[in-house]
């Protein structure tokens, strides 16, 4: 809105230049401009604050396709294929509050269809086309279904009966329980069903090194011997059955992060000075390559979540500082320096089978000091930004 006036004359500029303008006469003119001076100074502070807000509403430079739903976290996301992704939310006002625990749903993008597979869920996991989840839990057992997805199987096991004690392990990377002798001694952490395993720990009855200074080792299958990696403990962020390492399906690499951060004080033994790179590791299952990319430093951009895509390393930030959303988002990293995806609280991602596609819950603020729902999208990283 522009404003042109004088002691005699108001005249209100709204739009394009010739535009009809309105002008006020002396006669009740100097009233009517004070009236909406006064107006104008009231609508100015608010106009601020929604530019302030609308800034931060999450508009990406990639194309967005936005679900419509919030999911619940800490639930990962699934890709089923490079079209549909499995979650668990709703579409409702309440959306991710603790009272409204969601659903498990089937998101295809494509044709903006969401099926609802299970009304109950918990543990949910999925892996190249197959899932396990539980429906339902009693006092005494617990009733899952697991299989291909679509022709799942309904099981029942009862709950004081750990997999631990009868000596199973569960692949959270495969979503398959099998038997503790399948699991190579000196490893610690299994990767896709065969795909083998990672291990780092040394001392005990093994030859490597105690602490920081053992070995990587990468191992084929329970029976060959591990190739060691040209890696230390000392050198990883170690992962866990909990947090497996992220595998990108369409390079054929686990994505490993680098243990030391910035930031830290120099007497902490991983402390990362802000003029050296950050490594993140990418390691080929079979052969056991390992391939070293490099994040720098850059106030606001974490080094605690990445994904290898087809666009290159994306990279989650938290930043939040005050009431504003302030740095965080998701970063692609480029030469030296970031390019900002999309700004919002990224609390969960996951990348498509293909690279091009990333799904990721965002979180905004509602209003000044308060969180919205976790909102379920997806980033198109291969179409270009825009």
């Amino acid at each position: 809105m522009k404003l042109r006036y004088s002691t005699s004359t108001l005249q209100i500029l709204d739009g394009p230049a010739g535009e009809k303008e309105k002008s006020y006469a002396e006669d009740g003119g100097m009233k009517t401009f004070i009236v909406r001076l006064l107006f104008l100074l009231l609508l100015l502070p608010a106009m601020a604050e929604t530019e302030e807000w609308g800034a931060i509403s999450g508009k990406s430079v990639y194309p967005v396709i936005e679900s419509g739903y919030w999911i619940r976290y800490p639930t990962k996301i699934y890709w089923v294929n490079n079209e549909s992704v499995l979650f668990v939310g709703g579409n409702d006002p309440q959306g991710g509050r603790p009272a409204n625990p969601g659903k498990l749903s089937l998101w295809n993008f494509n044709d903006s269809s969401v099926r609802i597979i299970s009304e109950y869920e918990s543990s949910l996991c999925f892996s190249r086309g197959r899932i396990s989840y539980t429906t339902r839990i009693d006092r005494t057992t617990a009733t899952y279904r697991v299989g291909n997805f679509g022709e799942e199987e309904e099981k029942t096991k009862l709950i004081e009966s750990s997999d631990k004690d009868r000596g199973i392990r569960y692949n959270k990377m495969s979503c398959k329980r099998y038997p503790e002798s399948l699991f190579p001694k000196g490893a610690n952490i299994e990767l896709i069903e065969g795909h083998g395993f990672l291990g780092w720990e040394g001392g005990g009855d093994t030859p490597w090194p105690v602490g920081g200074e053992a070995s990587v080792r990468y191992y084929k299958d329970a029976a060959t011997p591990p190739i060691m990696l040209p890696l230390k403990r000392k050198d990883i962020r170690a992962p866990s059955s909990a947090f497996p390492p992220v595998y990108a399906e369409w390079a054929n690499v686990y994505v490993l992060q680098g243990e030391a951060e910035w930031g830290r004080p120099p007497t902490w033994a991983n402390f990362l000075p802000k003029d050296q790179p950050y490594p993140v590791y990418l390691i080929k299952p079979g052969s056991g390559e390992v391939t070293t990319l490099h994040a720098w430093y850059q106030k606001g951009v974490g080094n605690w979540q990445y994904f290898y895509t087809k666009a290159g390393l994306l990279v989650f930030s938290s930043a939040v500082r005050g009431y504003g959303l302030d740095d965080a988002g998701i970063y692609r990293v480029v030469d030296r320096g970031y390019e900002k995806i999309i700004k919002g609280i990224p609390k969960t991602g996951a990348l498509s089978p293909d690279g091009c596609r990333f799904a990721v819950g965002m979180q905004y603020i509602e209003q000044k000091g308060v969180r919205g729902p976790i909102q379920l999208k997806v980033i198109d990283l291969c179409k270009g930004a825009k």
